[in-house]
């Protein structure tokens, strides 16, 4: 046994203890090596379920899984991101652990951007429904289903009280019926100081307690909550709690 660096005087006794290891049959301890520059590669089987999210590891050494979890109607999921590639990454991510659950997606897209984009994403089983978010609402959706919105900077019927008291409606019953809806908002800051919808600021303050930032600058981190870190790998993302003050940052699965 060659031990780099080690004393002449210092080998007998890392012989003997590499000896003993071996002789007692204990078992070889596990090391982890955390790459923080690499993406985190899909596992075969997702840990999701009706009512939770398997989105990826913590950014650490101890890499514990990233679980989120809908267990009350103040739980419902705000993803803040600038970059259109990264929510279309998420959505996918998304749709796999919907996949897993069995669950129901009702897609509505509100992005003009994102319409280059439907060919590859039904590839995903993500499709947006025909019509107005309105008419969604107003129908009894399935139980055991999502509604994911993108995005929250585009979609007018969001604006007004009749469409906010709408979804408010929803999102008050939806985890009764196994249900949670997803929104995704380009510049959260923007809807934070300049839109005049009380109601919607109110919705979203009173129902999507958890929030996930991916690829964003300060600004938007600080709408979402104050003090937030700027996160220097792009390939991290962080996981907000506001009923826990907590944030946790995280390297999402890469499909």
């Amino acid at each position: 046994m060659s031990i780099p660096k080690a004393p002449d005087d210092f080998k007998p006794f890392i012989k003997k203890i590499h000896r003993d290891f071996n002789q007692r049959n204990l078992t070889p301890i596990e090391h982890k090596i955390y790459n923080g520059e690499k993406p985190l590669e899909m596992p075969n089987t997702l840990k999701a379920n009706g009512m939770r999210l398997h989105l990826g590891k913590e950014a650490d050494y101890e890499q514990k899984d990233l679980i989120v979890e809908f267990e009350s109607n103040e739980s419902h999921l705000l993803v803040v991101s600038q970059d259109l590639s990264a929510r279309i990454a998420l959505m996918k991510l998304f749709t796999q652990n919907f996949k897993t659950a069995n669950k129901e997606l009702l897609f509505y897209n509100a992005e003009k951007r994102l319409v280059r984009e439907l060919d590859e994403l039904k590839k995903h089983h993500i499709t947006p429904m025909q019509g107005p978010l309105g008419s969604v609402l107003d129908t009894a959706m399935n139980p055991n289903s999502v509604l994911m919105v993108d995005n929250l900077n585009e979609a007018k019927e969001l604006r007004d009280k009749i469409g906010v008291e709408k979804l408010r409606s929803f999102l008050e019953k939806a985890t009764d019926n196994e249900q949670y809806c997803i929104i995704f908002a380009h510049d959260f800051k923007q809807i934070q100081t300049n839109y005049d919808s009380v109601k919607l600021k109110e919705l979203l303050n009173n129902h999507f307690k958890q929030r996930l930032a991916f690829r964003c600058n300060g600004e938007n981190l600080s709408a979402i909550k104050k003090d937030l870190p700027l996160l220097a790998n792009k390939l991290n993302a962080l996981f907000v709690e506001l009923s826990k003050d907590s944030h946790t940052e995280f390297r999402p699965f890469s499909l």
